[in-house]
């Protein structure tokens, strides 16, 4: 079937949605992929495809003689660390490697519990892989431009205090408060 995704640039772009079984070792994982994942949860997931498959496909996109994951990298471990042979896959015909990053950074952005330190990094690498600027983003992303200049105002705080956020020793909230110190010494004495 095919889907109609809106209007990039003056083109309107159709993707094209098929689903496979793929080779799990087929499959190359992008740098943008999410980082952190709660331990507990991930031992969850991987009971429930060892017991009944994968129930929700990942999203992959053709590269070369292989297969480019777009979402879906903790049932991709998952299945890794089953040795579980294929994974049912959609394939995404999508034409740009920018719009490849946007769709798996959107789908990313749209789980319940995401770490707003990858939500961070993602917008940062769309922003300086394609021509958007945070407006654009934030429509693009269907947020508020306050929440985009929010998460962006992360990437300035202390390594520190990044790790300290992405593992889930600080809120959101305190990491913004120490984003106003302008010494990393001080942000991390905050900490």
């Amino acid at each position: 079937f095919s889907k109609r995704m809106g209007n990039y640039g003056d083109k309107e772009a159709v993707m094209e949605q098929v689903i496979v079984n793929l080779k799990v070792a087929d499959i190359r994982v992008v740098e943008n992929q999410r980082k952190s994942m709660d331990k507990g949860k991930f031992e969850e997931l991987k009971a429930s495809i060892n017991e009944r498959g994968v129930e929700t496909p990942v999203w992959v996109r053709k590269n070369g003689k292989g297969w480019l994951l777009i979402a879906g990298s903790r049932r991709l471990r998952a299945c890794v660390e089953l040795k579980k042979p294929t994974i049912p896959a959609l394939v995404k015909e999508i034409a740009s490697d920018q719009e490849a990053l946007i769709l798996s950074c959107i789908e990313n952005d749209q789980r319940e519990d995401v770490n707003p330190m990858e939500q961070a990094l993602a917008y940062q690498d769309v922003l300086n892989k394609g021509s958007h600027t945070p407006e654009t983003l934030a429509e693009k992303f269907g947020r508020k431009l306050p929440y985009v200049l929010g998460r962006l105002k992360l990437l300035k705080i202390s390594k520190k205090a990044q790790k300290a956020l992405r593992d889930g020793e600080i809120e959101y909230g305190h990491a913004i408060l120490i984003s106003r110190l302008k010494d990393q010494k001080d942000q991390d004495e905050f900490l």
